[in-house]
């Protein structure tokens, strides 16, 4: 799935209010997923209303996909580009073992994450793992990188009996969350 500049995209889903994704019969993503906003199953989850009740639930799902931005402030996440302001997201029993780079195929990256690029709303991941590679590209110096989430400022993050395996170096990265 390939986007103009500027534009988000998730290979299963490129907006989504709430839906509900159950693989447990071995549906893995395994393209090449490009855009501005890019992630491996979502590219952005909205939720227009905080009393909006909504929730969208992601359960054993695989990402095997290149996740990469081609923008200069791109956000790249190996599940979700970026879940906006009050929206409520449940990720569990899900892996990704995809290469995850922000700014792969442009100049500067921005924000890259093995599950969410950029958290706004409220976020649970529990019993996953992240493997892939998470990275800001051939040609970046700076920028935010997290095995699990890369930029967290929401309303509530949880992240339990999950493991991250990938290697992660530089300024602004964590194991878990960077920022």
């Amino acid at each position: 799935v390939e986007g103009a500049g500027g534009a988000d995209r998730g290979s299963l889903i490129n907006r989504v209010l709430a839906m509900a994704v159950d693989a447990k019969k071995q549906r893995q993503i395994l393209s090449r997923v490009t855009g501005g906003m890019s992630g491996g199953l979502i590219g952005i989850t909205l939720n227009a209303r905080m009393e909006d009740s909504r929730m969208t639930k992601i359960d054993s799902c695989a990402n095997h996909a290149i996740i990469s931005t081609t923008t200069k402030y791109g956000y790249s996440g190996g599940i979700a580009a970026e879940i906006y302001k009050y929206s409520r997201v449940s990720i569990q029993n899900t892996v990704n073992d995809g290469e995850v780079y922000s700014g792969a195929d442009s100049a500067r990256g921005y924000i890259a994450g093995g599950f969410v690029a950029l958290m706004d709303g409220s976020l649970t991941i529990e019993k996953c793992e992240n493997k892939g590679i998470v990275s800001l590209g051939k040609n970046i110096g700076s920028g935010i990188r997290g095995g699990f989430v890369g930029y967290a400022s929401g309303d509530s993050l949880s992240i339990s009996g999950s493991i991250n395996k990938s290697n992660l170096t530089g300024s602004y990265v964590g194991g878990f969350v960077a920022y």
